[in-house]
């Protein structure tokens, strides 16, 4: 090892990390674009207010999809709305109301329900309603039902 160092070893070597690291500078960029673009698609602010148009986001409503067995003319139906928050929505809603209206496709009457409080990731209002119905006595004994949302309102924020 009498070699007399000249330095173009190591300036090979330079050479060859340097590309490297461009390379992974070049990699790391792509990856900073592509998680930005997703995380401004799924952005959902920290506080908010609810309003139609946004709600789906925040809070599910459901209710019963039919009425069963409707195999009188005439008769009394029950249905059950309920309001929870998803699972996996790390959100909380202050000031919460949801007035929605209850119907079914041949229905003589509807029923407005009004649910309201405070609601949390782990809890579900549930509001029960009777709605007067008239059928075709040669229609279906299954009949849709419908819920209508009228009005909604609340401030969430992210817990």
């Amino acid at each position: 090892m009498d070699e007399i160092d000249d330095g173009t070893y190591y300036e090979v070597v330079f050479k060859k990390i340097t590309k490297y690291e461009w390379l992974a500078a070049a990699l790391l960029a792509v990856i900073f674009a592509v998680g930005t673009a997703l995380a401004i698609m799924n952005y959902k602010p920290a506080k908010g207010t609810l309003t139609l148009d946004n709600y789906e986001d925040f809070v599910n409503i459901k209710g019963s999809d039919y009425i069963s067995n409707a195999t009188q003319t005439e008769f009394n139906a029950y249905f059950s709305v309920s309001v929870q928050i998803p699972y996996g929505v790390k959100y909380e809603i202050e000031n919460f109301s949801v007035t929605v209206l209850v119907s079914a496709v041949g229905g003589v009457t509807a029923e407005t329900i009004t649910l309201s409080g405070h609601l949390k990731t782990d809890s579900r209002f549930s509001e029960d309603c009777t709605i007067h119905v008239k059928k075709d006595p040669n229609a279906s004994n299954v009949i849709p039902a419908e819920i209508t949302i009228q009005s909604i309102e609340g401030d969430y924020y992210h817990v």
